[in-house]
């Protein structure tokens, strides 16, 4: 069941498989959260399944702990699965939160390694080079192994931290820089994403990313929060 305050939101459109702020995300029930996920992710193995439902509620209790401590919060934006621009890698969370974007990367593991570490640096970095909205705003890699301690350290531009700290690093995330993901290369360099044609957007959804441009033009320290603005910064729609 979801809170008494929260309903479920509507399942939204292409390119993630959920939408929504925190209090929709946590007040959810996992198994509802799980099947949005396996609907968009046709292809998720039995493997894949069995890793949603093992840190869906753990991932929930940090965002009610979270909301608790801060209730500002209870106005940010989880998104997950989402598909990054121009081809089919999804991190699995990102958090849109004060004008900063957390991107986390789960591992059922207690150590995670450096292909860990470089994956979940590649994304932020990607949705700095390759995603215009995010280009100008902090984007923090956060990298989440299911055994780890839960006192956060650092490991070339990427924080680790396990699950209890969770909620913590979040809220630390929208007081701190984030480290430039430009600023070393990854080990093993990864080929530019694939250039794709861009789909022709329907008249609904190109008014929307104009309204959020036009929203942004008049605001110099714009928020991201679960409004259809918000949305439309990730590519994203909601009903």
């Amino acid at each position: 069941m979801t809170d008494a305050h929260t309903k479920a939101p509507s399942p939204p459109s292409a390119p993630c498989g959920w939408l929504s702020d925190l209090p929709a995300f946590y007040g959810a029930q996992p198994r509802v959260v799980r099947l949005r996920l396996e609907k968009f992710v046709r292809d998720a193995g039995a493997k894949q399944v069995r890793a949603w439902g093992e840190s869906i509620p753990w991932l929930q209790r940090e965002c009610r702990e979270l909301v608790d401590a801060y209730d500002a919060a209870r106005a940010w934006t989880a998104i997950l699965e989402y598909e990054l621009p121009r081809e089919s890698r999804r991190p699995d969370v990102i958090v849109l939160e004060n004008g900063v974007v957390v991107v986390l990367e789960l591992k059922g593991k207690a150590v995670p390694s450096q292909a860990d570490v470089d994956q979940v640096f590649a994304y932020a970095r990607d949705l700095r080079a390759y995603h215009r909205e995010c280009a100008d705003r902090p984007v923090h890699a956060v990298l989440v192994p299911s055994r780890g301690p839960a006192e956060p350290r650092d490991r070339d531009g990427v924080r680790i931290v396990g699950p209890a700290g969770v909620d913590r690093l979040l809220l630390e995330c929208t007081r701190t820089p984030a480290p430039c993901p430009r600023e070393r290369p990854l080990r093993a360099p990864a080929e530019p994403p694939a250039r794709r044609a861009r789909p022709v957007r329907a008249p609904a959804a190109a008014a929307h990313q104009a309204g959020a441009r036009r929203h942004r033009a008049g605001d110099s320290q714009p928020t991201l929060e679960l409004t259809r603005d918000s949305a439309a910064l990730m590519g994203l729609s909601y009903n």
